[in-house]
C-alpha cells in the first residue's frame, strides 16, 4: 500500500519535478582558445580527468534530483577560462543543487574545482589543479601539474609527480601521498602526515609539515640527502636516513604534539 502511495505522488509532481532534460545535465565546449576550468557546487562530488579529447564534457550527477538542475557553462572575462556552476530550475528551493560534476577536459588543461560539501578527486591532469572541500575527502592520480588541495574536514590522498608547487591543507584529516618528486607544503590542525618519494628533490628546496596533533612518516628513496629540521611540543625525531648539514633538500616539520619518521623507501609505502 505505501509503494503504491508513493508511486501515485510521484505522477502527481509538477513534470518539472520529475521529466528529466538531458541536455541541461550534459554540455559539450569547444576549448581551442581556452587555458583553465572552473568548477562550483555548493552540495556535491566533482570528478575531473584528463583526456585526449579535444572537447570538455561536463555531466551532473548524485543529484537528489538532477533534473531540478542545468548546468550553467560561460566564459571568464577574458575568455581563457570555462566557469562551470548548477542553477537550480525549482524556484521553490533557494539553496542550491544537490549536484555533482563529472567533467571530462584536455589533459593540458588546468582545473580549480570547489565544493562546499562534497569529496573532489582529479586524474591525468597534466596543468595545474586546484581542489577545495568544506567537508569530503579530495583523492589525486597521476598530477604533473602544480596542486594546491583544501579540506576543512576529510583527507588528502593519492600519486602526483609534480615538481614544484603542490601545497595540500586539512583542518581535520590525514595527508598521504606518493609519487612525490619535488617539495610539497602540508599543514593539517589535527590528522597524520605521510609522504612517500619516489626520487628525492637535488635543487635547493624545502618540504614543511605543520601539524597541531598529529604525526607525519616520510619515506625516501636510497641515496637521498635531506637535512631534517624538527621541533615540537611533545613529540619526538626518529631518522633512518640521518640528516645532512649541506643537503639541498630540507625537511621541516613543526608541531604542537607530533613526532616524525623518516625512513628509506622499502616497496610501495
Amino acid at each position: 500500500m505505501n509503494d503504491a502511495l508513493a508511486v501515485l505522488a510521484t505522477l502527481l509532481l509538477p513534470a518539472s519535478l520529475w521529466a528529466a532534460p538531458a541536455d541541461d545535465s550534459v554540455k559539450v565546449f569547444p576549448v581551442d582558445e581556452v587555458d583553465s576550468v572552473s568548477i562550483d557546487t555548493s552540495r556535491g562530488d566533482i570528478s575531473v580527468t584528463g583526456t585526449s579529447r579535444l572537447t570538455l564534457r561536463a555531466e551532473l550527477t548524485k543529484a537528489e534530483a538532477v533534473w531540478d538542475c542545468k548546468i550553467v557553462m560561460k566564459p571568464s572575462k577574458d575568455g581563457k577560462t570555462i566557469l562551470l556552476s548548477a542553477k537550480n530550475l525549482n524556484r521553490s528551493q533557494k539553496d542550491g543543487c544537490l549536484a555533482g560534476f563529472r567533467v571530462e577536459l584536455p589533459g593540458r588543461l588546468s582545473a580549480r574545482a570547489v565544493s562546499g560539501t562534497g569529496d573532489i578527486e582529479s586524474a591525468n591532469v597534466d596543468g595545474d589543479f586546484s581542489a577545495e572541500t568544506g567537508t569530503g575527502d579530495i583523492r589525486l592520480k597521476n598530477l604533473t601539474g602544480a596542486v594546491h588541495a583544501k579540506s576543512g574536514a576529510g583527507a588528502v590522498s593519492g600519486e602526483l609527480s609534480a615538481a614544484s608547487g603542490a601545497e595540500f591543507q586539512t583542518g581535520v584529516g590525514s595527508v598521504k601521498l606518493r609519487g612525490l618528486a619535488g617539495p610539497v607544503s602540508v599543514k593539517t590542525g589535527t590528522g597524520e602526515v605521510s609522504l612517500a618519494y619516489a626520487s628525492a628533490p637535488t635543487a635547493v628546496s624545502t618540504t614543511t609539515i605543520s601539524s597541531g596533533v598529529g604525526g607525519a612518516y616520510v619515506y625516501l628513496p636510497e641515496g637521498a640527502k635531506v637535512r631534517t629540521i624538527f621541533k615540537s611540543g611533545s613529540g619526538h625525531l626518529t631518522d633512518e636516513v640521518g640528516s645532512t648539514p649541506d643537503a639541498a633538500f630540507v625537511l621541516e616539520m613543526r608541531s604542537g604534539s607530533g613526532s616524525l619518521k623518516v625512513s628509506k623507501m622499502r616497496g610501495q609505502q
